[in-house]
């Protein structure tokens, strides 16, 4: 099996900020005050050691050609031009959007941690039932029974920060800190741009951030899941087994599609999220689609592949 790289929202993202970056210092220069030079200069070689750090990725799916290849003997990871023999693979599992491999100790009798390795598939073109399918062939741990599906009566699980949730949340402190930091000194006497970051923070990112915060502080519960329903407690959305269609899981998000995901849209308690998909089904007639961020989904990666086979056995159950 040959999987070919894909532009993902990361390097999207960084070509982004890299843009709004510019934009707001050609516009917003005069303003700027001399002390704050140095950090955009830091960001700004941030976002430029990102783009080269993906530039294998980039190369590669300019050339169309694979970034993972796959075969009964081995695992190639042909960004980093790496090759992984079936007998040096003790374990494989999948978090946070990476193929994790652990390797055997090349001592028998050594007491030192394994080897691992991480394949990131955010930028490989690739499903999550690919990434199954090769779980299952190279890591016998995986391979869990599933005699007894009826054996786990519902599922439940907390918020956890992951790293896009620390990353988003680190954006939003920053984005808040600088216009007011700005404002106090000298040169920056522009109100209406202060005002302009208020607006856009208050409406898109401070309600998720503040709903990150209360989950975390209550200890709440994110997703549960069971026999008749998943209930994606974060945006207090129901969604009932009969009326999935199916279940793919891909990096850190599970796409949850629907027979009829109209009847959905009212469920969906975000105003703007809500209008906006209003809006392409009436006048585009565009289904809407529905996802649940496993990123904030507190899942252990060695449990991971057994959270999956119990959402498996739950839409089974509800078949049947």
């Amino acid at each position: 099996m040959e999987f070919k790289a894909r532009i993902s929202y990361k390097v999207i993202s960084s070509l982004m900020m890299a843009l709004v970056l510019g934009i707001f210092v050609v516009f917003n220069g005069r303003n700027i005050p001399d002390s704050w030079n140095f950090i955009f200069i830091l960001i700004a070689l941030f976002l430029v050691l990102r783009l080269a750090f993906y530039g294998r990725y980039i190369y590669l799916f300019l050339n169309k050609k694979p970034a993972l290849v796959v075969t009964e003997s081995y695992i190639y990871d042909a960004v980093n031009d790496i090759r992984f023999n079936r007998d040096e693979i003790d374990t494989v599992f999948d978090d946070n959007g990476y193929l994790f491999l652990k390797l055997h100790n090349k001592e028998e009798n050594s007491e030192d941690t394994p080897p691992q390795y991480k394949i990131n598939l955010e930028l490989i073109n690739i499903n999550y039932d690919k990434v199954e399918e090769i779980i299952g062939s190279f890591d016998k741990r995986s391979q869990i029974s599933e005699a007894n599906p009826h054996s786990v009566k519902e599922l439940s699980y907390k918020f956890k920060w992951g790293r896009k949730t620390l990353w988003f949340t680190f954006q939003f402190v920053f984005w808040c800190v600088f216009p007011f930091v700005s404002h106090f000194t000298e040169r920056h006497k522009d109100y209406y741009l202060i005002l302009f970051f208020l607006i856009m923070l208050s409406i898109t990112v401070l309600p998720k951030t503040i709903r990150f915060l209360y989950f975390w502080i209550a200890g709440r519960t994110v997703l549960t899941a069971n026999r008749s329903f998943i209930y994606d407690q974060f945006k207090n959305i129901k969604y009932y087994w009969n009326d999935i269609d199916e279940v793919v899981v891909t990096g850190d998000y599970m796409a949850v599609k629907l027979y009829h995901p109209e009847k959905y849209l009212d469920e969906v308690k975000n105003l703007i999220q809500r209008s906006f998909k209003k809006m392409r089904y009436d006048y585009f007639h565009k289904k809407p689609s529905y996802s649940i961020n496993l990123d904030i989904v507190d899942v252990k990666a060695e449990d991971y592949q057994k959270f999956l086979n119990d959402l498996n056995a739950f839409s089974i159950a509800a078949e049947s």
